[in-house]
């Protein structure tokens, strides 16, 4: 069992990593398309048309919504954590263990009617209307893979905490909390 869940483990921090390349690379094609914007609209009065629409409906909320699986498990996200860094190990693990495994399939079905919305949106061909028709299911679709991996991930975390909860083994425990490794992080 141990071994199924490190393997686990792996396998999704392997394809987080990848996303988050994937995401970086994402920012940097916004910071140029945007100084390109800023530069062709200033100096030849020719702003790049497409610029504005990209970047808000696929760029931005992929750069948002892919990495919540990679910031949930390394801590990274905003939390209210003082009640939870002062519980005794076991009930936080028993306690995030049962909430992490409440919101996953909350988030699993957020996922599946997102991407219902995203295969109609493709079938019936939906656009937006302007200089450039835009495909409306590729930014629905963006919004499913990012609410599907976070359900994974929730449930992964999830079950991590609950089993290193019956079992007592703290190894088990994979903590949303952010680590005390710099203290500096904590002023920011």
């Amino acid at each position: 069992m141990l071994r199924t869940l490190q393997m686990a483990d792996r396998l999704m921090n392997a394809i987080e990593r990848g996303i988050m390349a994937l995401v970086s690379t994402i920012m940097i094609v916004i910071m140029v398309t945007v100084s390109l914007d800023a530069i062709f609209r200033y100096t030849l009065n020719q702003p790049l048309e497409f610029n504005y629409d990209l970047v808000q409906m696929y760029l931005l909320p992929a750069v948002m919504l892919l990495p919540v699986g990679f910031m949930m498990r390394r801590g990274g996200h905003i939390s209210v954590d003082l009640f939870a860094m002062s519980m005794p190990a076991r009930a936080r693990q028993l306690t995030l263990g049962f909430a992490l495994l409440a919101a996953a399939p909350v988030f699993g079905l957020m996922s599946m009617r997102i991407g219902f919305l995203a295969f109609e949106s493709w079938q019936a061909g939906l656009a937006t209307t302007g200089v450039i028709n835009w495909p409306i299911w590729a930014s629905q679709a963006i919004f499913c893979i990012a609410m599907g991996g976070l359900a994974l991930r929730l449930a992964h975390i999830g079950v991590n905490n609950l089993i290193a909860f019956l079992t007592g083994r703290s190894e088990l425990e994979i903590s949303v909390l952010p680590s005390d490794d710099d203290p500096s992080r904590e002023a920011i």
